[in-house]
């Protein structure tokens, strides 16, 4: 499991490595696509990738075969939100009808406000606006993005970066990571900052989808990488509020590839559980009974502007391979990048590391 090298991910693979016979490693959470993402439906993309780095490439979202009608509705359901949203707003920024507006709404969004305070989610499960509701199975077009040649080069420099160039798990799943949460103007701050403060699960899938595709394959076969036929890599997505782990892209998988992952879920799921007591145990009020529903309650509630404070600890940054730190509870409060000297004779990895992931730590460490 490679997740990004946030401090927030250090406790999940502590718990996971504890749970079952798993290797973990850490690479930044763009995991080396450059590129400018633009999400189902969205007009504009996002750069995900580091700000010190300019995006090579434009990828898009687009539905997978046979969900075209599955995702107008939502895309539909998201603007005409989007739109009433946006209208009963509107008065707001007018000077001659904000003082009105505001009495007049009152009444009817008066009772909404005091249920979301008193009863946090009983409104719904949290949901960002920008996510859609009931998305449909989606895939992200590399073949109009990237040439064949720059497909190939890219798996070369993300597998030699992460110094996995041989012996292969069937399974090499790439976990993102994202935040959900209600009410956060520093929402991005949450999210993954190798992802220029953008869910990182898009990301996951992309150097997923990359890694798996038989030309792409063949391609780094020629190079010297060969991947077995039997490994398959998946893209995730870790929710550091709730510590929940969303697999995706698993549709295409065979029986005992599907079986596999299955498991693996499972056991994030145990992972998952684990930190979050070992979380909330930090947290107001996670230590009264009922405590396992405590991060659903703080990702739904508007006046936790920093529902997890995940980040706000780390102290330190550790660039070298899992022997050095595996087994070890650090507390969530370090930075761990995989490296493998041996696979990097010239430097080229170190210095790409020294150049970016150690730097967007520093930014994060100097944030708090």
């Amino acid at each position: 499991v490679v997740c990004c090298i946030d401090v927030r991910s250090e406790g999940l693979r502590r718990h996971l490595e504890a749970v079952g016979p798993y290797g973990t490693s850490g690479f930044a959470g763009f995991f080396g696509v450059a590129a400018r993402v633009r999400p189902l439906g969205s007009t504009a993309g996002v750069d995900a990738c580091p700000v010190l780095i300019s995006p090579r490439h434009q990828i898009d979202e687009r539905p997978r075969p046979g969900t075209a009608p599955r995702a107008r509705t939502a895309l539909d359901r998201l603007r005409t939100a989007s739109t009433w949203a946006a209208s009963l707003r509107a008065p707001e920024k007018r000077v001659h009808s904000a003082l009105g507006w505001a009495e007049l709404s009152g009444w009817m969004l008066g009772p909404l406000s005091a249920l979301r305070s008193l009863a946090p989610g009983a409104l719904g499960d949290a949901r960002r606006p920008d996510e859609l509701p009931d998305a449909p199975p989606t895939l992200f077009d590399l073949d109009s993005a990237m040439s064949l040649d720059e497909q190939v080069l890219t798996a070369e420099t993300i597998l030699t970066t992460m110094g996995m160039t041989q012996r292969f798990a069937p399974v090499v799943m790439l976990l993102g990571h994202g935040a959900t949460t209600t009410n956060a103007p520093f929402r991005t701050a949450l999210d993954c900052g190798a992802c220029g403060g953008h869910r990182g699960g898009g990301s996951a899938r992309i150097a997923a989808a990359l890694l798996n595709a038989p030309a792409v394959r063949g391609g780094l076969a020629a190079r010297g990488i060969t991947i077995p036929d039997e490994t398959v890599f998946v893209g995730g997505e870790h929710d550091t509020v709730t510590d929940r782990v969303t697999v995706h892209d698993t549709a295409g998988l065979t029986d005992a590839q599907r079986l596999r992952v299955r498991a693996l879920e499972a056991d994030l799921a145990i992972a998952g559980k684990r930190l979050r007591r070992e979380r909330l145990a930090e947290l107001p009020g996670g230590r009264r009974a009922g405590a396992e529903a405590e991060v659903d309650r703080r990702a739904a509630d508007w006046a936790q502007v920093f529902p997890e404070w995940g980040l706000a600890r780390n102290a330190a940054i550790v660039i070298g391979p899992r022997r050095l730190t595996r087994g070890i509870d650090l507390e969530r409060r370090a930075f761990l990048h995989s490296y493998d000297p041996d696979t990097d004779a010239d430097g080229v990895a170190l210095t790409t590391i020294l150049t970016a992931p150690l730097v967007v730590a520093h930014w994060i460490n100097a944030q708090y």
